[in-house]
């Protein structure tokens, strides 16, 4: 959100259920409500928080998709300065992963508005108790979105974006990593959030928004391990609030008896005296197929929500009409099955979800599930690294779409090693490699990791349990 433009409060408006005509993709309107800013999204719940600017005191608060109270926050009522008297309180649910507890929601705030102990900071809700306090000057405009890495690659951290930087903090509040970002212009960074082992253009890996009011946003990327943030695309429209993966099999959270797989806030309708004013935007598992595998990516300014196949072409999903502001694609329960060996998936059924069109891809090669069974059976003749990975690798792969559970290492290793094919396009599993190479060497090292994963080391559980 840009803070710099004043927003208007609204009141609440009865529950409604009505289809707003746009291009592209229609959302649903599930409930005009006043200026929702943040939203979580799980199977459970649906959070949202209001107000942006008090008006009066005590309406700050986190509020479910139905209306009801779920958390007040601290006050910001202090006078007609929009630094002082409003926020964007973006919050995030955790799953349950790295640590953190499951079902606990971690919203940014500002507390004790007005002192000499003034701080903005993440609290724990419900509750109230603060989680971390942020860098001075991390959130200067009281803004700061937050998210979790649920994919294990970035360690699970819990991710807080402030004007030019983002911290992952662990499980105990402490910093676990942190990146910052210089770039010309209005920029500040918005959301962001870890693309899946699974995503062709860059599994694993960290994706930051940047808004640049006026001109071109940009969207930022860091891969597994790496030092700092770069450029991924400045093809990106002026204020992109955040970017989500569209999963190939939705999870959804139902209203009404109907299922739902991405909810977004519409803070406000762009057109005035629009009605309903504010609401919650909803999107069905249906709508969001054709788009499996892209990035949706939302843009304040102009109530687009762009799609992205990839850094430089992206297409319209929907046309709102709605200043937005938070969105999420619901998150689905983590797994918790047991990994299983190489041996173990040569005599059984590939997960259906790795394959598109009947094919696993992997850099700039595809293979059918009987290439990939035949790659598990060829043994690996003088120290062919390719083949020593290959085998680590799909079983790893495997497992994780079959419903384990996932360590960070082994969440890293699958990223790290994907992207060793990704970015060597003529390396198929066809090909050799001595293992005394340098690349030969890095892909040994990530087969010994998945390895230990494969064999369930540390995770007392027995092999191929709970697998779907």
């Amino acid at each position: 959100m840009n803070t710099l433009r004043m927003k208007s409060i609204f009141v609440a408006a009865s529950i409604a259920a009505v289809t707003v005509c746009a291009a592209g993709t229609p959302p649903t309107v599930i409930t005009a409500l006043p200026g929702p800013v943040g939203l979580s999204a799980t199977t459970t719940n649906v959070l949202y928080t209001h107000p942006f600017c008090e008006t009066v005191a005590g309406t700050r608060k986190i509020s479910t998709l139905g209306g009801g109270d779920f958390a007040v926050l601290p006050d910001q009522f202090a006078g007609p300065n929009q630094n002082l008297t409003c926020a964007e309180n973006y919050l995030a649910t955790s799953p349950g992963l790295g640590g953190f507890p499951a079902g606990v929601t971690y919203v940014f705030a500002v507390v004790n508005q007005g002192t000499a102990s003034e701080a903005r900071v993440i609290l724990r809700e419900p509750g109230g108790t603060v989680f971390a306090t942020l860098p001075a000057g991390f959130a200067p405009v009281n803004h700061a979105y937050v998210s979790f890495d649920t994919v294990g690659s970035f360690g699970f951290a819990l991710l807080v974006t402030g004007q030019s930087g983002i911290i992952g903090y662990n499980s105990a509040g402490g910093i676990a990593f942190s990146y910052t970002a210089s770039l010309p212009g209005a920029y500040a960074l918005e959301g962001a959030s870890v693309m899946p082992l699974n995503y062709v253009g860059c599994p694993g890996c960290l994706f930051v928004t940047v808004s640049n009011p006026g001109t071109n946003g940009a969207i930022l990327v860091a891969a597994p391990g790496a030092s700092t943030l770069s450029v991924w695309t400045t093809d990106a429209p002026s204020e992109p609030e955040s970017i989500q993966f569209v999963p190939f099999q939705a999870c959804s959270f139902n209203v009404n008896n109907v299922g739902y797989s991405y909810f977004v806030s519409g803070y406000n309708a762009l057109s005035p005296g629009t009605s309903p004013a504010s609401a919650i935007l909803a999107y069905t598992p249906a709508q969001l197929a054709p788009f499996a595998g892209q990035l949706l990516v939302p843009d304040e300014f102009t109530g687009i929500i762009w799609a992205y196949s990839g850094p430089t072409t992206r297409t319209v999903f929907s046309n709102t009409g709605y200043q937005l502001e938070g969105a999420q694609i619901v998150q689905c329960s983590p797994g918790t099955g047991c990994p299983a060996t190489q041996g173990y998936w040569k005599f059984h059924t590939f997960p259906a979800s790795m394959f598109v069109g009947g094919n696993f891809t992997l850099g700039t090669f595809s293979y059918t599930a009987t290439d990939l069974v035949n790659i598990l059976e060829t043994p690996p003749k003088q120290g062919n690294a390719i083949l020593i990975l290959a085998h680590q690798l799909i079983a790893a792969i495997a497992n994780v779409d079959a419903g384990a559970q996932v360590t960070p290492a082994a969440a890293t290793a699958i990223a790290q090693a994907e992207l060793l094919f990704i970015n060597n396009p003529t390396l198929s599993f066809a090909s050799y490699l001595s293992s005394s190479s340098t690349l030969g060497s890095q892909m040994t090292t990530l087969s010994n990791t998945l390895d230990d994963y494969n064999s369930a080391v540390g995770l007392n559980c027995s092999e191929g349990s709970g697998l779907q």
